[in-house]
């Protein structure tokens, strides 16, 4: 199964719910495509997506890639706050990409406590 992407409003945020198994950087950049134009469609810069019920077979090689689309796509620019919500068996590949976000002025900030995420998007 690939990935299948659910957007909804949850109050000043986007919450978008990703399952399934997560193969290429064109399955991210398509559900990021999504959520980029709904949450600028509703004026919303905060994003949480919950990824407990999905899975990623890439690697870090993936994640660097994965990095040069988000900036060639602006996301540094349009000032989206995102939460990447994981269980705790994949939150470590999220905070690699963290990292490499972070480094790219990239606001993405993984999590594997629903109610930590939501607060850090208050934050903002």
């Amino acid at each position: 199964m690939t990935a299948k992407a659910t957007i909804e409003t949850q109050g000043d945020f986007l919450r978008v719910t990703i399952t399934g198994v997560i193969r290429t950087i064109e399955e991210i950049a398509e559900y990021s495509r999504q959520y980029r134009l709904e949450a600028n469609r509703l004026a919303l810069r905060r994003v949480l997506i919950d990824y407990r019920k999905a899975s990623f077979m890439m690697d870090y090689h993936d994640l660097l890639e994965l990095a040069e689309y988000a900036t060639s796509q602006g996301f540094q620019l349009h000032g989206l706050r995102i939460a990447a919500l994981c269980s705790p068996e994949g939150v470590d590949l999220h905070r690699k990409y963290e990292t490499i976000a972070h480094n790219r002025s990239i606001a993405y900030r993984a999590f594997t406590d629903s109610a930590e995420a939501e607060e850090w998007l208050a934050r903002s």
